[in-house]
């Protein structure tokens, strides 16, 4: 089988988003697709790093590398105090018990 990530330069779609970069295990970036028939997106560029372990990416965010990141449970008091705090948004999580399988 040959994985997705070795065609996304030939990948297309109608989606406001078109694929600009992808650097395996480093990072992805997206660029307004100008063909889109819809409301254009207002971004030049979207870039997502890839991090290896979860709270990276909060700590690149308190270091004003990036401007998204999900907050680590245990630094949610710390980062209300952050000056960019008035846009920090809580999601509930929600977990859901699958039924078990016997095969």
């Amino acid at each position: 089988m040959v994985p997705m990530t070795k065609h996304l330069d030939t990948m297309g779609g109608s989606g406001p988003w078109l694929l600009k970069e992808y650097t395996p295990n480093k990072l992805i970036s997206y660029v307004p697709n100008p063909s889109y028939f819809g409301k254009h997106p207002q971004l030049r560029m979207v870039v997502k790093p890839f991090v290896a372990q979860s709270d990276t990416s909060y700590k690149q965010y308190e270091a004003n590398q990036i401007d998204q990141a999900p907050v680590p449970i245990a630094q949610l008091d710390r980062a209300k105090v952050l000056p960019t705090s008035s846009s920090i948004t809580i999601l509930p999580w929600r977990t859901a018990t699958l039924p078990s399988t016997t095969w």
